[in-house]
């Protein structure tokens, strides 16, 4: 599987505004979790999961997330928005990290695991273990 953003719209008319992402399917969700950084100095990574895929959606701000393929090393990033309606789907076998580019961003979190599950796949790498750069 590939790393891919599932797009959503807005809806606007006199009755206000309806965000939505349609094409996500929450069939194999077992869980979700929201995380709000302390500051924006904050880095998350990395996180490295060879059988949980995970879903990621900015609910405030915005975030650079970056995402490692761990059979090629290959390094992506992405910036996730509040006012896009869109979701980054991280697939198994992928490290990710994620920092806070404005104050008070919040980032929603969907997983394909329940915690135990989580925590038996779940390895930390520190930041800079892939030589990479952060805004």
């Amino acid at each position: 599987m590939k790393v891919k953003k599932i797009a959503g719209d807005i809806h606007i008319d006199s009755r206000g505004k309806l965000e939505y992402i349609n094409d996500m399917n929450f069939s194999k969700v077992k869980r979700f979790y929201k995380i709000t950084p302390a500051s924006t100095n904050i880095i998350r990574a990395w996180q490295v999961h060879k059988v949980e895929s995970k879903w990621f959606h900015c609910i405030k701000g915005r975030f650079e997330v970056k995402i490692v393929n761990l059979k090629t090393n290959e390094i992506k990033t992405y910036i996730l928005k509040d006012y896009e309606m869109k979701i980054l789907f991280i697939p198994k076998n992928h490290a990710n990290g994620f920092k806070a580019l404005e104050k008070d961003s919040c980032l929603q979190i969907f997983s394909d695991k329940n915690l135990g599950e989580s925590i038996m796949d779940g390895e930390m790498l520190g930041i800079g273990s892939f030589d990479e750069s952060w805004k």
